[in-house]
């Protein structure tokens, strides 16, 4: 069952030719041919005032040209209508280049930059939280390295969290075709890279261990992937939960959850006791939580603070947790890190103030749009498991201290980083096509086999 519209010709169209817009469910992909560019066409535009709050994720448009002709297209709009979607009608391009280009034009015009910047800024802070790591400062109060460190693997230790915010708040609209993107160009780089690091000699091959990286979010070579690829599987659920709910129980929930998620941790690492849930925040119930924290965030919190102070806040955290566990480890003598873990309260208050000190800001920028498109391939090649610690080897991380120690941290992440970009730019360029043919047969096997 879908919706129907007729729309005045005059809208979108020359020559008196009339168009029926269809909102379905699913879009399906069909090959079909484009009108003749003697017959004049401009575009079909369609308002948000015009879409149905229950509206699917494609557009179906049957044309007729003044000479009776008929033409089929489906398309691929995402659920967002946020601005005025045109779409050209002359060009001789397939429904999957359509999609593409629209989801392109949808991305850069929904996504603020200053989202697309918080996911630049906390994957630099991830990749030197792995150098910080990878130097194996030794413990000794006295010793700048190792204050360094400490402060900046607790300031750091909030990006992941943060990124789980940012899907929470915009919402995860589960698709076949993203999460088969996801799980081939996951597989690509783990064994591209599995390849390179032999044919270097950075790694000897091991059938048994080196299988496993044929399939690397089931055998979980990325732990993050992992999770968010779980994350994506049941964000449906996770929406239609949250959409059901009214503010007052949202928020006794959200807030029993942080005491047993967030609170008892902190309380538990600081006696070495037990935990409800042992796993430090590596698991699907912290991504879960702060799915939901980002949906509550976006639908009903009123935010009445400005930048200054949550990223105030942030900062005051930062610093806060710093100083505790500098002296818990002085007290104790040996290094205390365990408030780092991604399930405490410096780190889960933390990601929120820096968020929302993010989200507050608001400006458009196609270059910082850009950077943090292939952020995901960032992490991809960087942290391979053959990959980060022979390359931190070859770099003698350990011999960097003082001020070449700190200008590490903060500028190879950066050189790390637009490397990555070059890198995937050429995949894109030299197996793109092949990526996208393959995950459109996979695409339609699965619709089929459902």
């Amino acid at each position: 069952m879908y919706s129907e519209y007729e729309l005045e010709p005059g809208l979108w169209a020359h020559n008196d030719a009339i168009a029926t817009i269809h909102i379905w469910e699913e879009a399906s992909v069909e090959e079909t041919p484009c009108p003749d560019v003697n017959e004049s066409w401009t575009t079909v535009s369609v308002e948000k005032e015009e879409i149905p709050d229950s509206m699917g994720d494609g557009v179906e448009m049957t044309i007729i040209t003044k000479n009776g002709r008929k033409w089929k297209y489906r398309m691929y709009i995402p659920d967002r209508w946020d601005w005025l979607i045109k779409l050209p009608l002359i060009r001789f391009l397939n429904d999957s280049e359509y999609r593409e280009k629209i989801e392109s034009m949808v991305k850069n015009e929904d996504c603020n930059s200053n989202i697309e910047l918080l996911r630049i800024v906390c994957m630099l802070m991830i990749i030197g939280g792995h150098i910080i790591m990878e130097h194996h400062t030794e413990y000794n109060p006295l010793n700048f390295d190792f204050s360094i460190s400490l402060f900046l693997r607790g300031a750091f230790a909030v990006a992941v969290n943060a990124f789980i915010l940012i899907s929470g708040y915009w919402g995860i609209n589960f698709k076949w075709k993203r999460l088969l993107k996801l799980d081939i160009q996951t597989i690509f780089y783990s064994v591209i890279l599995m390849c390179v690091s032999i044919g270097i000699g950075w790694h000897a091959f091991n059938l048994s261990r080196d299988f496993l990286l044929f399939f690397p979010i089931l055998s979980k070579q990325y732990w993050f992937i992992t999770c968010y690829a779980v994350l994506y599987v049941i964000a449906p659920l996770l929406n239609q939960w949250a959409a059901s709910m009214d503010k007052a129980l949202y928020k006794r929930l959200l807030i029993l959850g942080a005491a047993i998620i967030y609170l008892w941790p902190t309380i538990s690492y600081l006696f070495n006791s037990g935990q409800f849930i042992n796993d430090s925040g590596y698991g699907i119930i912290n991504f879960a939580y702060l799915y939901m924290l980002g949906y509550y965030l976006r639908h009903h919190y009123v935010d009445r603070a400005s930048v200054g102070r949550y990223g105030g806040g942030y900062i005051f955290v930062s610093v806060l947790l710093f100083i505790s566990q500098y002296s818990l480890s002085y007290a104790l003598g040996f290094e205390f890190t365990s408030w780092i873990s991604y399930n405490t309260v410096f780190v889960f208050v933390g990601a929120v103030c820096l968020f929302l000190a993010f989200n507050n800001m608001n400006f458009q920028s196609d270059f910082i749009n850009m950077l943090a498109k292939p952020c995901l391939a960032v992490y991809l090649i960087h942290l391979h498991p053959y990959v980060w610690g022979n390359f931190c080897k070859e770099l003698n991380v350990p011999e960097f201290h003082g001020c070449y120690y700190l200008m590490l941290i903060f500028i190879l992440p950066i050189i790390i980083y637009l490397t990555c970009i070059m890198i995937d730019r050429i995949r894109v360029i030299l197996f793109g096509r092949f990526e996208d043919y393959i995950v459109n047969i996979l695409e339609q096997r699965f619709r089929f086999c459902l």
